[in-house]
């Protein structure tokens, strides 16, 4: 019986773009080399804002309505305030890698474009759930976290996002099993933790902490009763009644380092999903055998033949 991936990756399209997953992977690659060049240009902590603004004021620049520094000044007032150019990194460097593990493991075609936007999605949803707790908390703006909010529309995509993130991830989960007559046979793929999964997730929870706690100086904001904690400090105060930008570099690379070790998080967990084979699943099935049917006598040590009424017994 088919699926939905069946269905699409059998579209005979010239368009069919999720047959093929590296195209897209190539795609992804040049809008992170883009995005790198603008985020250099435009400065350490600049976003999608400045294009937009830049785009929206190019009309009167033309008309010579506005001067060009003139022009330059307002294209620079979201500056530090919209979605960063380093996100766009971030997450296209992740879709990349999570699609080449995917590759490796055999989840291919438009399974593997589906999971690994869907994985993408679940970081950027779980990263943004915990900073908006975190500020709600530290910044005492409890609001943020409840239905009571003003702008309740980023509550909801947040969790909107969380929610398809988990299902691609069970589908994922669920995808590692083969069945053969409705019964389970085995798993093309398993969770295989390690000693370098827990170091990786201390690393992550380090650089967390250290944002909660930032050893260094920052600049107290206030907006009219509100005066921003120095726990959890940042450069932009989205969520109180009037946006607020205060310019900190060192505090934004903070920033930046910890999204950055979030996503590598949830890489490395993936990771951690190790093909398996049909000869690893043969040779695990005769240990069992052999560990079942060993036996040992007082003298020593027995080996026993299979196939036979009767075990023959080699003294020791």
């Amino acid at each position: 019986m088919k699926d939905v991936f069946d269905v699409i990756d059998g579209w005979n399209n010239r368009w069919n773009l999720f047959r093929d997953p590296r195209y897209i992977q190539r795609v992804l690659l040049y809008f992170v080399l883009l995005s790198i060049v603008l985020w250099v240009m435009l400065g350490f902590d600049s976003g999608v804002g400045i294009l937009e603004d830049a785009v929206r004021n190019f009309p009167s620049l033309v008309k010579g309505n506005m001067s060009f520094d003139r022009y330059i000044d307002v294209s620079y007032t979201t500056y530090g305030r919209s979605f960063h150019f380093s996100s766009f990194v971030i997450y296209g460097l992740l879709f990349f890698a999570l699609s080449k593990y995917l590759t490796a493991i055999g989840v291919r075609q438009s399974r593997n474009v589906f999971y690994s936007i869907f994985l993408t999605i679940l970081n950027v949803a779980l990263f943004e759930l915990i900073y908006m707790a975190l500020f709600a908390h530290f910044q005492m703006h409890r609001n943020l976290m409840t239905w009571l909010v003003e702008d309740l529309w980023f509550l909801q995509q947040y969790f909107m996002m969380l929610l398809l993130g988990v299902l691609g991830f069970c589908a994922f989960w669920v995808e590692s099993y083969k069945i053969e007559n409705k019964k389970v046979v085995g798993r093309s793929y398993t969770f295989q933790p390690n000693k370098e999964l827990m170091g990786i997730l201390f690393i992550g929870i380090f650089v967390w902490t250290l944002w909660v706690c930032y050893p260094f100086g920052t600049t107290t904001a206030t907006i009219a009763e509100w005066s921003s904690s120095s726990m959890f400090p940042q450069t932009h105060y989205a969520y109180v009644d009037a946006e607020l930008y205060v310019r900190n570099d060192w505090l934004h690379a903070v920033n930046v380092v910890v999204k950055a070790m979030f996503a590598l998080c949830q890489l490395y967990l993936i990771t951690r999903f190790k093909p398996t084979t049909q000869e690893d699943g043969r040779h695990q099935t005769l240990a069992q055998h052999m560990t079942h049917h060993e036996t040992r006598s007082n003298d020593g040590p027995s080996i026993v033949v299979a196939n036979r009424k009767r075990p023959i017994r080699i003294r020791g």
